[in-house]
């Protein structure tokens, strides 16, 4: 009896080793940083005060239009403008006029930011939300800074004009309330009661007894003047 021999073929895994490629990304830089000219021409400091300046004050003059404009323009003048078409003068003027005294104040603010107020570039690192006592005293600190180094207190047109501008924007609220029709005087005190008015039912008129209520019912009901 023969034996056929069995002739196994084993597969060995050779590691091979893989070369790695190492990549060396660039670390990112901020750009250097590039005085403007406000920060080294005093001249051009002063051009850029004047500039916020007269934008503020010009935000104070266009809401003096809008009051001058509520009581001057009649409310049933109506003019035809390229594109809405026929619309009120008043609310034409009131709406231009108010508008260009919001933006005045915005963009006098943004373009003081961006010409005379510090333009250094810092990097915070993140820290835990609760801050220590000597962090908030930091803090307190650099708000104090801030406030001197922004000009607010030495750069008086700039703050005066500011002021000025923040001072009359409230006014025209209080002369649009005058538009909304005479005082009441003593009508919310007073109301159409009186003695011997009787209650009837709306909307019949039907005069009301105690005796037709019953518990849980609904009437409606008025005064019969």
């Amino acid at each position: 009896m023969s034996h056929g021999e069995n002739n196994e073929t084993t597969n060995e895994v050779v590691p091979v080793e893989q070369s790695s490629t190492e990549v060396n990304l660039p670390k990112t830089q901020l750009p250097l940083h590039v005085l403007r000219r406000a920060d080294v021409d005093p001249i051009a400091a002063a051009r850029a005060e004047r500039q916020v300046s007269i934008m503020f004050l010009l935000s104070a003059v266009f809401t003096v239009l809008a009051m001058v404009s509520f009581f001057a323009i009649p409310v049933d003048l109506y003019i035809r403008v390229p594109g809405p078409g026929v619309t009120s003068a008043s609310n034409l003027a009131l709406g231009i006029s108010l508008g260009l005294a919001i933006f005045l104040i915005g963009t006098g603010a943004i373009h003081w930011a961006r010409k005379l107020m510090p333009d250094d570039e810092v990097v915070q690192e993140r820290h835990p939300y609760a801050s220590s006592k000597q962090i908030r005293e930091s803090v307190m600190q650099e708000i104090r800074e801030g406030g001197v180094e922004s000009g607010f207190a030495t750069r008086k047109i700039v703050r005066r004009s500011l002021l000025t501008a923040l001072a009359v924007l409230p006014l025209p609220a209080v002369v649009l309330a005058l538009d909304f029709g005479p005082m009441p005087q003593n009508e919310l005190r007073e109301t159409i009661w009186a003695k011997g008015i009787r209650l009837v039912t709306d909307p019949t008129g039907r005069y009301l007894r105690p005796e037709d209520f019953s518990v849980g019912s609904l009437v409606s009901a008025h005064p019969e003047n």
